[in-house]
């Protein structure tokens, strides 16, 4: 895979139904150790230098979200350095969760 996209390293997580999984590029001037798996999240650190945090890159249908927070409840309790979530956030749960605008249907 390097040859096509120019990484020197690479980590892919499992297909889920339709979705692609998680994959995660990256060149040997930082080092990423995956710290966990739990489809559709992909726990990770990253290490450059002296300079290390957590990040967890997420895959998810809004069916999961739920189930998904809780996931990230139990992990934090393990975390003692900078963490940032990152991936497919762009969903609400509810209504109540809105804070602009018309909330469809309604």
């Amino acid at each position: 895979m390097e040859f096509l996209v120019g990484f020197q390293n690479s980590f892919t997580s499992e297909v889920l139904g339709f979705s692609g999984g998680i994959w995660l590029l990256w060149n040997d001037n930082i080092t990423i150790d995956i710290v966990k798996v739990h489809p559709p999240v992909v726990h990770m650190r990253i290490t450059q230098g002296s300079s290390a945090f957590i990040s967890s890159a997420v895959y998810a249908s809004l069916q999961k979200m739920r189930e998904l927070w809780k996931a990230f409840d139990d992990f934090a309790y393990y975390v003692c350095e900078p963490w940032i979530l990152a991936g497919h956030f762009n969903s609400i749960l509810g209504g109540s969760e809105r804070q602009w605008g018309q909330v469809k249907g309604a």
